[in-house]
């Protein structure tokens, strides 16, 4: 639903009401009959509330008075963090709040929580107040803003997180990490952080450590990604450690007019292709080697990071021979349907017809359609309005 929903105040009479989910900016109809409405019966059985956009602190004061809420997700607009309603909610686990903007000073954060989500928020007045929650788990920073572009995580911060998602931060270039931070961090992801310039490397010496994902980053990031990757592996002995690297650069290499990475890509999803149906084709027998998924995986990161260049190289010294070799003969059939209709089409059947036919062939195939070309036109009645039949 669009726009500002009322809510009518029957329900606060639904005592045994345990999820609600609104769509809405919503807002009771009657602020003083709901109150008293409230004070007789409170949802002590709601359990879920999902996306209302509150307004104002009165409506958020009388829909939060839920002392067995868990799960809670909602917007505020047009004012701050509700610090004194939200420390009230003592049972709540997960959290996910959403300010229209970020110029809100949070404070007071539930206990309780073990997943936060957090967007449009300023990192300056979140530190304090996030980093010592004791039983943090999960926390997901969307479009969170950093002062001087810089995230700065000081010793014993964040002692029970196992999962870290920073999301859409544009002011997020430097990022500084002690050695006692995230000492039980699990999995690290990063999607279009893209002036982020390099994961610190504070988390190639977490033990916990699983998973780095990142998606649309700068190349700096992959790389140091990779470098946390072989810490953790060599030093560490942490054999299911994964990087996981998006594919980006795949739709960025087509937007560029430049060969080379359309090369480099081209020839990587054409080798992964071929991997990835030997690995289908032999399972069977793959499952006697149990060296074959670290195999698999180095290969994937020789070809695809650009320090190793692994794909080009391929290209370079084995299809680009056999391809450029006159003994072999690679038939190019082109569409039926409009044959010509590109400049790569008319060379390439030009060639295949003198390489046939011969040069003079294909000098007597080209006089003979410019006649009939200067036939047609003779052929043809003009009159003044320059229509042609």
């Amino acid at each position: 639903m669009g726009g500002k929903l009322i809510l009518p105040l029957t329900l606060l009479k639904m005592v045994k009401l345990r999820h609600l989910q609104i769509y809405s900016k919503a807002h009771f109809s009657t602020l003083n009959a709901a109150e008293e409405l409230l004070e007789n019966s409170k949802f002590n059985n709601l359990i879920t509330l999902s996306s209302p956009t509150f307004c104002c602190v009165r409506d958020a004061e009388l829909m939060l008075r839920t002392p067995n809420l868990r799960k809670l997700r909602c917007s505020f607009v047009g004012w701050g963090y509700p610090s004194h309603v939200m420390s009230s909610l003592t049972r709540l686990e997960t959290l996910s709040i959403k300010m229209d903007s970020c110029g809100s000073s949070p404070s007071n954060f539930p206990l309780n929580l073990k997943k936060l989500t957090l967007s449009n928020f300023t990192m300056y007045w979140l530190q304090s107040s996030i980093a010592m929650l004791p039983n943090l788990q999960v926390l997901k920073l969307v479009t969170v803003f950093f002062s001087k572009a810089e995230w700065e995580v000081r010793s014993d911060k964040f002692h029970q997180l196992k999962v870290l998602k920073v999301v859409d931060c544009p002011c997020f270039k430097k990022w500084n990490v002690s050695d006692d931070a995230f000492p039980r961090l699990e999995h690290l992801v990063l999607r279009r952080c893209r002036y982020l310039e390099a994961i610190p490397s504070r988390f190639g010496d977490i033990t916990s450590l699983i998973s780095i994902e990142v998606k649309s980053c700068k190349e700096s990031l992959v790389e140091s990604a990779m470098v946390i990757r072989e810490s953790q592996v060599e030093e560490m002995q942490n054999y299911d450690f994964k990087v996981f690297i998006n594919k980006y650069a795949s739709i960025k290499a087509i937007e560029t007019k430049s060969r080379a990475d359309d090369r480099q890509w081209l020839t990587y999803w054409v080798l992964y292709s071929l991997i990835t149906l030997f690995e289908l084709s032999f399972s069977k027998l793959i499952e006697w080697f149990p060296i074959w998924s670290y195999a698999k995986l180095g290969a994937i990161c020789w070809l695809v990071l650009p320090y190793f260049n692994g794909a080009s190289n391929v290209y370079e010294n084995f299809i680009r021979p056999f391809y450029r070799n006159p003994q072999v003969k690679i038939w190019y059939v082109p569409l039926k349907k409009d044959i010509f209709s590109k400049p790569d089409d008319v060379l390439t059947a030009a060639e295949k017809y003198i390489e046939e036919h011969g040069p003079q062939a294909f000098e007597r195939l080209l006089a003979k359609a410019d006649r009939d070309a200067r036939t047609r036109r003779n052929n043809y009645m003009t009159f003044d309005d320059d229509y042609r039949y």
